[in-house]
């Protein structure tokens, strides 16, 4: 899987992209995508890739193509209130989209890899949908957690 829908300019684009093939079927699933933009979860100089239905693997970092994760969170049928696990979560982008369609107020990801070092700040506001915040993306090894 994956390639199956056209690389587009910017996120909006491949959001575009994956409804007219019919991955994304619900408005839910498509303000969450619109939401929450590929390329911050791309090491720097990987970001003209973000937008290409394709996965990516950076080292320990892996991303899968956007038809697939589109399909995950239609068949998920996430709503706030329910429990998401995400064993693996690699970037976090998937987690980040099943969070906000929850109403959570963290998204934890515990593991041990290198990362970008890259942090952002990134405010999601949706047509009234949810208004979320983040500010200093950071990210630790689990056993700093555990001390």
């Amino acid at each position: 899987m994956g390639g199956a829908v056209s690389a587009g300019e910017d996120n909006d684009d491949l959001v575009d992209n994956l409804l007219e093939a019919d991955y994304i079927k619900t408005a839910c699933v498509e303000r969450v995508f619109r939401s929450v933009d590929r390329a911050h979860y791309f090491t720097p100089e990987f970001r003209d890739n973000a937008y290409k239905d394709l996965a990516w693997k950076n080292g320990n970092l892996h991303l899968s193509a956007p038809c697939i994760y589109s399909e995950v969170m239609e068949s998920l049928q996430l709503a706030s209130g329910l429990s998401f696990l995400n064993l693996g979560s690699g970037t976090g982008y998937l987690s980040t989209m099943a969070g906000l369609i929850l109403d959570v107020g963290q998204n934890k990801d515990l593991g041990n890899r290198h990362r970008s070092g890259d942090s952002h700040a990134l405010t999601v506001m949706v047509g009234g949908f949810f208004t979320w915040s983040w500010s200093s993306v950071s990210f630790f090894n689990e056993r700093q957690a555990m001390n």
